[in-house]
């Protein structure tokens, strides 16, 4: 009799030692869930805070955008703009002009260049003029106040004659052609305009410098870029909280902590 009083003794007691330890186990997971749950209530008020915050950021730099669009529309508006606006114009026109020169004087010179450096290896005249006009064509005819290549270039048909500069017929009789063909009073008019609409464009530049709008119109252009910049990380900013805010899962912890109280 004693030892089934004993034995189930023993029996309670580990039933009892049991149901501790099942509630021990309980409250630590219930405990565990519940602080996973304020952690992420935190994280989600937190990041609400951080997007309010970016919000407010994107509003006021849409406002300093809208303000700067406001005074490049205003300068838009000036005398001052007008002007800068038609010599601008002006400007463009005589670059267009120019190189409608430049390329003119190119046309011409470009199919005597190999000629040319062939004379160059047979004679040391002239050495450094061909070289500039080999290089800048048009500046050097603008340089070239004597015409100093039309005497150039006879002495080049001079040497091609005597047989001292020596092609395929074919090139030879082109390139004699081209210097036949070389108009002292064209060459002269090309170099005179091109020469004034330099002098034109020089001046252009001077009053230009002189007006501040551009200045005033490239700093509210770089301004506009900072704050686009802005504007563009705010958004990548807001992009990567939402998705942080979307990850946060309350629900499922709910569903656990519904389940530990059954």
């Amino acid at each position: 009799a004693n030892s089934l009083k004993a034995l189930d003794n023993s029996s309670r007691n580990l039933k009892q030692r049991i149901l501790k330890y099942k509630e021990i186990r309980y409250i630590e997971e219930l405990d565990k869930l519940i602080e996973e749950y304020k952690d992420k209530i935190k994280d989600k008020e937190l990041i609400h805070n951080l997007l309010k915050e970016e919000k407010s950021n994107e509003r006021k730099e849409l406002d300093n955008l809208n303000l700067i669009e406001e005074k490049i529309k205003e300068l838009k508006q000036s005398d001052e703009y007008k002007e800068f606006s038609n010599l601008n114009n002006e400007f463009e026109n005589i670059d267009k002009e120019l190189l409608k020169i430049k390329n003119n004087i190119i046309d011409f010179f470009t199919p005597l260049f190999r000629i040319l450096r062939k004379y160059q290896k047979i004679s040391l005249e002239h050495e450094r003029i061909i070289n500039n006009y080999l290089d800048y064509p048009a500046e050097t005819l603008v340089g070239d106040k004597d015409l100093e290549i039309k005497i150039i270039l006879k002495k080049v048909k001079e040497e091609i004659l005597k047989d001292k500069i020596k092609d395929k017929e074919e090139k030879i009789n082109k390139i004699i052609k081209i210097i036949d063909n070389f108009d002292e009073s064209e060459m002269k008019k090309l170099r005179t305009e091109f020469s004034s609409l330099n002098s034109e464009k020089a001046k252009l530049i001077n009053k230009l410098n002189l007006l501040n709008i551009k200045k005033n119109l490239d700093n509210l252009d770089l301004e506009m870029k900072g704050i686009n910049d802005k504007i563009e990380k705010i958004r990548t900013n807001k992009e990567k909280l939402n998705l942080s805010l979307a990850s946060i899962d309350l629900d499922e912890i709910k569903e656990e902590l519904k389940l530990l109280a059954k």
